[in-house]
């Protein structure tokens, strides 16, 4: 969506900021957007979508891991960490 008129503007930002109010959304939205695919297209320098993912897949996997080995039936375990378990999509 932002390819066609993109060559219009003299800027990225003033191409995202026409756009934006067509979609109902602030500027920096589609900014983000249009990086992210730029990363994972390898014209921006960056972590690309998938990478994100897996280390991501992997931090919930190890916290979830710890969590298990941590826990007995017969005590009582108690978490100080205050890690958002809940943006794990296990949890």
């Amino acid at each position: 969506m932002l390819r066609e008129p993109r060559a219009e503007f003299p800027s990225l930002w003033a191409a995202v900021d026409s756009i934006a109010p067509t979609i109902g959304c602030v500027p920096q939205t589609p900014l983000e957007w249009v990086k992210r695919v730029e990363v994972d297209v390898d014209v921006r320098h960056g972590v690309i979508t998938a990478e994100a993912q897996r280390v991501k897949d992997f931090e919930c996997e190890s916290r979830e891991s710890r969590l298990c080995a941590g826990s007995s039936l017969d005590r009582p375990t108690f978490h100080t960490d205050k890690t958002d378990y809940k943006s794990c999509k296990r949890f």
